[in-house]
């Protein structure tokens, strides 16, 4: 029973590279927790490796991770991928092209309120000028603009925008008004219910003819 879990889990491995992956997984719930309780510089590999969950040797930690940056940058990676999956699945269905723009936008407030500790201290990374960190956050970006830039597209051939628009250029334009609201949200106190119409409003002059 208990191999028949572990490859339905992790089709195509075998048994010991099933556990690896159960471990793995495990290790990073178990820091992402600790990151955010306690912060970044104050998370030891030590601590990690006494959670409860976990009981194992810091030994086994380095076996999966070589350090405490590549294991946080490991559990980031793990939260964006699973808001890159949201964001796909709110792509598509048949609502109007503004719309399902719109409600990518909602989910990425949502996904840096529900993990404000990790988002900023990734932030704080970057501003350091650690490279690793820069260009993660930039290809995390990009994931979500080459999202909205595919609906752009789909929404040109409906003729719904200009001819020859060039919609890479819009979908980062798009994303820069989304992401300039954070501002309301961080020095104004603004929360999604006010910023979710705020940005509405804004996709409604950027795309005029995408909403019906």
């Amino acid at each position: 029973m208990t191999d028949q879990t572990e490859q339905a889990e992790a089709p195509g491995l075998n048994r010991r590279q099933a556990a690896k992956v159960k471990t793995r997984a495990k290790v990073l719930a178990a820091a992402c927790k600790l990151f955010v309780e306690k912060g970044y510089d104050l998370t030891t590999i030590r601590d990690i490796a006494k959670d409860p969950v976990l009981d194992m040797s810091t030994g086994a930690i380095f076996a999966n991770f070589g350090s405490k940056a590549e294991l946080f940058i490991a559990v980031v990676e793990m939260k964006f991928r699973e808001r890159e999956t949201e964001a796909n699945a709110l792509a598509e269905g048949n609502r109007p092209i503004r719309e399902r723009i719109h409600a990518i936008s909602a989910l990425d407030y949502r996904f840096y309120v529900e993990n404000m500790p990790l988002a900023g201290m990734l932030t704080v990374s970057a501003w350091q000028r650690v490279p690793a960190v820069a260009r993660y956050l930039t290809k995390v970006k990009y994931t979500l603009v080459g999202t909205i830039e595919r609906l752009l597209a789909l929404a040109a051939s409906r003729n719904e925008l200009p001819q020859g628009l060039n919609t890479q250029l819009l979908a980062e334009m798009i994303w820069s008004v989304h992401e300039g609201n954070f501002d309301l949200a961080l020095l104004g106190g603004w929360d999604e219910s006010e910023m979710n119409p705020r940005f509405g409003q804004q996709l409604a002059i950027l795309l005029p003819n995408t909403g019906n």
